[in-house]
């Protein structure tokens, strides 16, 4: 059997802290979702050729045979010996605080509207609902007394990774079919869960307290970066340790070559320190897009200094990766992180990683 593959990672911030990415490759995905094989070109993969077994899917909503995802998300949680918080991302600035009982509710009953194989867009909401229809689809109660909360909707509170798996829908084997919360970063004190975000040409951010006390994983697309989900995360992880010295990680997302954008990406950036991470396309009203240098100004302007960037290109690179904006439809990567004593140790090496 393939083992999941996972890219070189810099040293973690703590002894207590674990990181890995997963790459394309040590799944059990076919097709599009499988490894690409060398000379595989773009006119392939709109084919759908160019494609050998084995892929490490890891997105439900890709159009990829669910059985298929859930065996790789089964073997990534065996590989990195935890259990694995998995998330609906959609874009947004939600952070779900894995200490927090209320923020475990979930219905283990219903299944996501949107969490269907025919849905691969990775720009728009999955079921299209907003925070406020999602959270009365999928029964979560806002303004209700927790104890009530629980009696109507069957909520688990613990502190512990077994509890919190049976409530979180966390994959540890027999609650691979759970649906996964709605939100675009998570946070967590507690040891033994690893915080997951998915992407495809997004970028991965990983948190980490130097002292190992509290983490944060935020899906860190142009929409969340520019509506807040790095302050968000850091602002969640900061009210959990209030001196937090937190050091950061971005993983590999689609390049500043590659990422063209309109007028309207960069207007929703525009400051006198963001400008630097736009430069002008080849047609007019377009504009290529940094959005490493733009995690990285927000993030050293809420007073993180430690900065390990990934230098990988999503879109440049298909042996390793999947891309969203190369070819759809296409597979998942994922950051994770995780606290405990007993550490999985994925490759460690710094050629393609810079820090500061």
């Amino acid at each position: 059997m393939l083992e999941p593959a996972f890219l070189p990672m810099p040293p973690s911030p703590h002894p207590a802290v674990g990181w890995a990415f997963t790459l394309r490759g040590g799944g059990v995905s076919q097709g599009p979702w499988g490894v690409h094989e060398p000379g595989c070109s773009s006119e392939d993969a709109a084919k759908r050729t160019g494609f050998a077994p084995g892929g490490l899917n890891l997105g439900l909503h890709t159009g990829d045979d669910l059985s298929a995802v859930r065996e790789n998300r089964r073997r990534v949680a065996a590989a990195i010996g935890h259990p694995v918080s998995w998330l609906t991302q959609v874009h947004g600035i939600r952070v779900l605080d894995l200490d927090d009982a209320e923020a475990r509710v979930r219905m283990l009953t219903a299944a996501r509207p949107g969490n269907h194989p025919g849905n691969t867009s990775d720009e728009v909401p999955f079921d299209g609902t907003s925070a406020g229809e999602t959270d009365k689809v999928h029964g979560v109660v806002h303004g209700t007394p927790a104890d009530e909360t629980d009696k109507a909707h069957g909520v688990v509170h613990g502190t512990s990774a077994g509890e919190i798996g049976q409530a979180h829908g966390i994959v540890s084997g027999e609650n691979l079919h759970r649906p996964d919360p709605e939100a675009d970063a998570q946070i967590t004190t507690l040891p033994g869960i690893a915080l997951a975000v998915q992407v495809a040409d997004c970028l991965p951010v990983l948190l980490a307290d130097t002292q190992g006390r509290v983490i944060g994983a935020a899906h860190a697309g142009w929409r969340g970066l520019a509506g807040g989900v790095l302050e968000a995360t850091v602002q969640a992880m900061r009210e959990k340790v209030p001196a937090a010295d937190i050091v950061a990680w971005l993983g590999p997302c689609i390049g500043p070559a590659a990422f063209e954008v309109g007028e309207d990406v960069r207007d929703a950036f525009l400051t006198a320190r963001s400008g630097t991470a736009f430069q002008p396309g080849q047609a007019p009203g377009k504009w290529l897009a940094n959005l490493p240098l733009l995690a990285r100004l927000r993030l050293q302007a809420l007073g993180i200094t430690t900065i390990h960037t990934a230098r990988h290109c999503t879109f440049s690179e298909p042996e390793h990766f999947w891309s969203y904006r190369r070819s759809t439809p296409c597979g998942r990567m994922a950051g994770l992180i995780w606290l405990t004593a007993d550490r999985f140790h994925p490759p460690t090496g710094t050629p393609h990683h810079r820090a500061g």
